[in-house]
């Protein structure tokens, strides 16, 4: 009888060692800095459209990384530029909170990023231009497959202005489209609509209406320089990050 109960001891003991081995290992993957890397964002706060660096060793020049914020119903597409760091901006429906990067089996994740300006999720809206970089012509304008640049074209009728943009990629053309309707003078213009093409080389043609963004304008003169950039939702079909810039100088008459 005793050696039956010095074997339960020993039997239970063994169990108890082995639950607290394999309760172990079953926290092991969750321990701190094994799937997740504290990385710092600079500045820790901004609006929509303002730049963010982060810095960190493994960031590779030439890779491609996924940066998401909380409230944006997509991934920002962010290339490194330079080694350890990578530069995006706040994209459209951003809210405060921590911002995540890939970073393969890892993720980075940062601390409460603050948005300083809501995002209008159920409408078109334009405000003045309040971040950095400024728009210019060249970066407003897109390279073709061939290598040649094609720049924004306006038109206007009445009091309204139909800004355009059309790419060729390969047998594919893209084209952005915004309709503004000018206000008192003085005053920004409001966007009624905002919408982007796919025209493949076969029949069939893919129109999606943006339904939700944001304009802000640099220039607004229509007879010189009418200049800004569009944010709309980053999941935005044809649209990069749901973002374009555009640059206009000397609208034609429709």
């Amino acid at each position: 009888m005793m050696k039956a109960t010095a074997y339960a001891i020993v039997l239970v003991a063994a169990l108890l060692v082995l639950g607290c081995f394999e309760e172990w290992r079953g926290i092991e993957p969750t321990e701190p800095g094994r799937h997740t890397l504290a990385v710092g964002a600079k500045p820790d706060s901004g609006r929509i459209g303002s730049t963010v660096v982060i810095r960190n060793f493994r960031f590779v020049a030439g890779v491609t990384y996924s940066v998401t914020f909380p409230g944006a119903d997509g991934a920002l597409s962010v290339d490194c530029d330079s080694a350890a760091v990578i530069r995006f901006f706040v994209p459209f429906g951003a809210v405060s909170g921590p911002v995540t990067v890939g970073l393969g089996r890892e993720k980075g994740v940062t601390g409460p990023f603050v948005v300083t300006e809501m995002s209008d999720q159920l409408g078109l809206t334009v405000s003045r231009y309040d971040i950095t970089p400024p728009v210019t012509a060249k970066d407003s304008s897109v390279v073709n497959y061939r290598g040649d640049r094609r720049a924004w074209s306006a038109v206007m009728r009445g009091d309204t202005v139909h800004l355009s943009l059309i790419v060729y990629q390969g047998e594919v053309s893209y084209e952005y489209h915004f309709l503004l309707r000018n206000g008192p003078a003085g005053q920004l213009p409001h966007l009624m609509l905002a919408w982007t093409v796919m025209r493949p080389d076969y029949p069939g043609v893919t129109i999606d209406t943006l339904r939700a963004g944001l304009m802000k304008i640099q220039d607004w003169d229509t007879s010189g320089v009418m200049s800004g950039r569009f944010f709309g939702r980053p999941s935005a079909r044809f649209l990069l990050n749901g973002t374009v810039a555009f640059w206009v100088t000397r609208p034609l008459p429709h």
